[in-house]
């Protein structure tokens, strides 16, 4: 019983030091098999299975959270080459026209130009004249507007003010350095016309914003005729 007993103390010594239990079984039975009389009948050993040795923990390291991150640089980007733009041509320089010589104004289709625009012009100023003077007197005497004398006098003056107006607009084109001074023209025949339609309402109707209408358009056919001048002089002085 003392050698039980001892070995139960070598049991628990060995038990506190924390062997793996497979040692623990195998000194135990080593021990039995001693203390065992040589009379006593073999005993059967029965081993229990050997377990597979433990798998050795692998030790990962805590990160420390105060450690300065360490960043891959990225691949440093190499920008796409751009097409290189062709070159437009250089357009080729329009060639300076050369300024109008004074010779022009002298060729004969631009000297009769100027020669019928001046006609023109001369009885035009003569209708207006006569046809002033009518509207002078009724503007000193408005009876005048109920005078049928007088009224017929007017017609006469307005059916040839139209006449000389349809004269103007059907002159022959000038040579084309003068075309802007011709559209000057064919502006003041628009204004003459306006002119001649606002004065048969005005005296027809006695409609008085009528009659200020033609008014303001004498005004205008007189800057446009300043204009007229002024283009030829530009051109030919």
């Amino acid at each position: 019983m003392r050698r039980f007993g001892q070995l139960l103390r070598y049991l628990g010594i060995l038990a506190s030091l924390g062997l793996a239990l497979g040692i623990v079984i195998g000194g135990w039975v080593a021990i039995v098999d001693a203390v065992r009389s040589p009379d006593d009948p073999p005993a059967p050993v029965t081993r229990a299975p050997v377990s597979a040795p433990r798998p050795v923990p692998t030790y990962t390291p805590t990160p420390d959270p105060n450690a300065t991150p360490t960043f891959t640089p990225q691949p440093t980007r190499t920008p796409t080459p751009r097409p290189t733009r062709t070159p437009r041509p250089t357009p080729k320089p329009r060639p300076t026209r050369a300024p109008t010589p004074i010779a022009s104004c002298n060729a004969p289709a631009a000297r009769q130009y100027k020669a019928t625009l001046t006609d023109h012009r001369a009885a035009l100023d003569t209708v207006y004249r006569d046809l002033g003077g009518l509207l002078t007197q009724a503007s000193q005497n408005p009876y005048l507007f109920f005078d049928p004398d007088w009224k017929i006098a007017v017609a006469l003056e307005i059916v040839l003010l139209e006449a000389r107006v349809d004269d103007l607009a059907d002159m022959r084109r000038p040579p084309p350095f003068l075309t802007q001074m011709h559209n000057l023209v064919l502006t003041a025949v628009r204004e003459h016309r306006q002119l001649v339609d606002a004065l048969v309402k005005g005296i027809d109707n006695l409609d008085e914003a009528a009659l200020s209408r033609a008014d303001a358009l004498a005004n205008d056919i007189s800057w446009t005729w300043a204009l007229v001048d002024a283009a030829w002089q530009t051109v030919c002085e």
